[in-house]
């Protein structure tokens, strides 16, 4: 899994309700709306992708869009949560710093279903 999907999951994860848009953009691609776009693709292609996952559900399968008051906001989903819960390799990077996160090459993760 690549550092810009780990760095949004981080994100969201740590997040304790819906986060805006901007401020996640900021967070893991500082400000770069066209990247976060980027970010966005390839992890709906990693899930697209998926054996087992039938449609083409994208990230929202793990990331819930809403809009409140105007602004975008973005939450990962409870079932997403649990699954996370589930990946030591996904707990082990999400104790590093996102600084750090954001330097690093990735983080060795297989799904199985």
């Amino acid at each position: 899994m690549n550092r810009g999907q780990t760095t949004l999951l981080k994100c969201l994860y740590e997040s304790e309700g819906p986060i805006r848009k901007a401020e996640v953009v900021d967070r893991i691609r500082e400000g770069d709306a066209r990247s976060f776009g980027g970010v966005l693709g390839a992890f709906s292609n990693r899930v697209n992708y998926t054996a087992d996952i039938t449609g083409s559900p994208g990230y929202e399968a793990f990331v819930g869009r809403r809009e409140i008051d105007g602004e975008e906001y973005f939450e990962l989903r409870e079932e997403a949560r649990k699954a996370i819960d589930g990946i030591s390799e996904l707990q082990s990077a999400f104790e590093r710093d996102m600084d750090e996160l954001l330097d690093y090459q990735g983080v060795p993760v297989e799904f199985d279903s």
